[in-house]
């Protein structure tokens, strides 16, 4: 029998999903349409799972896939069933705060403004983007933007929700259009959210840029990067996502003319002022060569910067909705020797925060 705390369990929830049973869904807290999950980004629209040996999983629903792994509830805790037998879990539902859709002051769903996972909650000041990357569902969205005040309000009352200890924050969401009000607005935003809640742990995820649109430079990124730390964040997550040129120009067209050196520049410069382990960028597996990969994480680990693997997700509302995904053998491959090659870079995989890791590997 195969130790379920080992990694491989995590890696056949991400790439199988769940299916609870009727006992596990009496338990869980549901919306109005009887949902226990409601639809997030393709990597986190499920329910994420704490399992043996603190692993954290997003488990999707996946009802229709042969080899799902069946969510049960013996009327004291859940169990996951698999090979290794019934295996106790955490469940760790969405806040009640999306599952009932609360409306902010503004009249604005909070869905559109915030979301919890485990014990990080994620500000999106861009609701929609102005890049087309293939597996993401943003892009088809409405580009509009959330107010300063609709992401305090939304934070307040996602902190007053579920939640694990020792929150922190992420802005994320879409990336602007390369116009000055666009650029001029998210400033406004990253330089005031930070000093409004300054106990909190605040992290940043975005593509490289200056303070200003068009401007991709080592002076203008490392002058941007450097206001960014002084504005409070304590960590930054500039996702290269896929090495391979083919692969690149395909699936992130707009971050492909940005530039794979320019990404590499902004997070060694980003690393210079936030510290090694303070940067990660996050690779996508299956849809490129594990080599383009690795030599991807070489890249990254050689300037300090945290690498994290996700496996791609065929969400239906994305273009690769059809395209296969990873498998578990797979998955394992090429962590095993990333993990190798950080590690002798002095870089180590270890987890930004155990509980965010539950969509990498």
């Amino acid at each position: 029998m195969k130790d379920p705390a080992s990694p491989r369990l995590k890696f056949e929830v991400l790439c199988h999903g769940i299916f609870p049973s009727d006992a596990a869904l009496a338990t869980l807290p549901i919306n109005r349409g009887g949902k226990v999950v409601v639809r997030d980004y393709p990597t986190t629209s499920g329910l994420i799972l704490r399992l043996p040996g603190d692993l954290y999983a997003n488990a999707r629903l996946r009802p229709d896939h042969p080899e799902h792994l069946p969510l049960d509830h013996d009327g004291v805790r859940f169990v996951l069933r698999s090979h290794a037998g019934a295996i106790p879990v955490d469940v760790l539902p969405p806040p009640q705060y999306a599952l009932e859709s609360r409306r902010l002051r503004s009249g604005k769903s909070i869905r559109m403004v915030a979301m919890t996972h485990a014990d990080r909650v994620r500000l999106t000041p861009l609701h929609g983007c102005a890049y087309h990357c293939q597996f993401c569902n943003y892009p088809p969205l409405a580009y509009r933007q959330n107010t300063v005040e609709e992401l305090a309000e939304a934070l307040d009352i996602a902190l007053a929700d579920r939640i694990l200890p020792h929150p922190h924050v992420l802005i994320s969401g879409g990336t602007p259009r390369a116009e000055e009000r666009e650029y001029t607005f998210l400033n406004q935003v990253y330089a005031s959210l930070p000093s409004r809640f300054p106990t909190l742990k605040w992290d940043l995820m975005l593509a490289p840029r200056a303070l200003h649109p068009g401007r991709h430079t080592r002076r203008t990124y490392g002058n941007f990067v450097q206001r960014l730390r002084a504005w409070g964040f304590d960590a930054l997550s500039v996702n290269l996502e896929l090495n391979d040129p083919a692969a690149r120009q395909r699936h992130i067209p707009e971050k492909d003319a940005i530039g794979r050196e320019n990404y590499l520049l902004f997070m060694e410069l980003a690393v210079e002022h936030f510290g090694p382990g303070k940067v990660r960028s996050v690779l996508l597996l299956g849809l490129e060569p594990e080599e383009d990969t690795l030599q991807a994480v070489d890249a990254l680990a050689r300037r300090g910067v945290l690498v994290e693997l996700s496996p791609f997700t065929a969400d239906p509302g994305i273009f690769l909705a059809r395209y296969p995904e990873p498998t578990v053998e797979g998955m394992e491959s090429v962590r095993e020797r990333a993990i190798e090659l950080t590690e002798r870079l002095g870089v180590p995989m270890q987890p930004f925060c155990v509980p965010c890791s539950h969509n990498i590997v």
